[in-house]
């Protein structure tokens, strides 16, 4: 995936793109403001193909006879850009890849992309660009960390997780709040450093358990099965629980973690089973039809009998086929389940709004559990 290219002011000024022309490009569409002082070209664009298109807008001078300061109406000139060399800024290598397939910003948002990585939505895009705009700045040693690093990883986020950047710089004591990032200071070891794309961020596994201990139990157990899916050991992660705040709930989904989950909605769900009580399902459980063909369970419960599915937003969502008709794939399915029950295990559903009451999903479970018994004893 190809980041986007950020420009400051001055850098406009310098191909000829004054203060009334970004203006003008901005309320167009034809440029992004980020922040103040930085923009980037929308992405189906670069600056050539914008400023062919553009409308110039003559920028008023400075006449050598005329005061700038005693009179307001005058645009300053934009200062010169720095020789190069003279400003300390971190360098982008923006041919290394992001562990993301360059389809990714054409792939569906949330879509696997591989094992624990998954397409960007267009709030992890915009994040992306802030980021991209925010590296400029940053001091050598500051990573990005948290839900920063974590869609530089591709984990999978929940929405209205992404507003300010996060930043890490090493130290001790609490961070701050600024207007474009929040700073957190902890202690950094060289273990928890990588680059992507050249941008310093956190590691996998420092990510994983840094969000672990911030997000809800639901969205954490979808990063840290994201991490295990992608090669991180359970032990890897356990180490890093140093004395923070938070590490409770990290250990115990850590503890809960299975690389086998194959979707961030199984593994919110499983989360769900966890905090209503339910007994831990084997993840990808493997069903040996009669007629010899194996098909996978999202979950399984051998000694009930019972299998679980887990949806998506609505019953049988996530079965559609590319061109496939939803009384196709309903009917698919149903002939699935009916050879699954054919050797002896019942078959539950759920979909993602039953993962938000505990008290009906317990009582689904029951219910599921009961059938499974009366159906393998008739």
């Amino acid at each position: 995936m190809e980041l986007p290219r950020i420009f400051a002011t001055a850098e406009l000024a310098a191909l000829g793109v004054g203060a009334n022309t970004i203006r003008t490009l901005v309320r167009g569409g034809r440029l992004i403001r980020l922040r103040r002082g930085g923009y980037a070209w929308p992405a189906d664009c670069g600056p050539d193909d914008v400023l062919r298109s553009a409308d110039p807008i003559p920028e008023p001078t400075c006449r050598a006879s005329d005061d700038p300061a005693s009179d307001p109406g005058w645009a300053r000139q934009p200062e010169p850009l720095p020789e190069k060399g003279t400003r300390a800024a971190p360098s982008l290598d923006m041919d290394a890849p992001l562990p993301v397939d360059p389809e990714a910003v054409v792939a569906l948002p949330g879509e696997a992309l591989g094992p624990g990585c998954y397409a960007p939505g267009e709030a992890e895009l915009q994040h992306l660009k802030e980021i991209v705009a925010t590296a400029r700045e940053i001091d050598e040693g500051t990573l990005f960390c948290q839900v920063s690093a974590g869609v530089l990883h591709g984990l999978p986020l929940p929405p209205g997780s992404l507003g300010l950047v996060h930043l890490l710089r090493p130290g001790s004591g609490s961070g701050h709040r600024t207007r474009r990032a929040f700073h957190h200071r902890a202690r950094i070891t060289a273990r928890d450093r990588t680059k992507i794309a050249g941008l310093p961020s956190t590691g996998l596994a420092r990510t994983a358990v840094d969000l672990a201990r911030t997000l809800s139990f639901r969205d954490g157990l979808a990063v840290v099965d994201a991490a295990l899916a992608r090669g991180v050991r359970k032990e890897e992660l356990l180490s890093r629980l140093t004395r923070h705040p938070g590490n409770l709930r990290a250990r115990a989904l850590i503890e809960l973690g299975n690389r086998r989950s194959e979707s961030p909605g199984e593994s919110r769900c499983r989360a769900t089973m966890a905090l209503a009580g339910i007994p831990e399902p084997v993840c990808q459980f493997k069903i040996v039809l009669r007629s010899g063909r194996v098909v996978w369970a999202d979950y399984g419960w051998p000694d009930l009998g019972l299998v679980g599915e887990f949806d998506g937003l609505t019953k049988y969502g996530r079965l559609l086929k590319p061109g496939e008709t939803a009384t196709r794939a309903i009917g698919r399915e149903r002939r699935r389940e009916t050879e699954i029950r054919d050797t002896g295990v019942w078959v539950t559903r759920w979909i993602t709004n039953d993962c938000y009451d505990l008290d009906q999903f317990r009582r689904g479970f029951n219910d599921a559990a009961r059938a499974a018994t009366s159906f393998r004893a008739a």
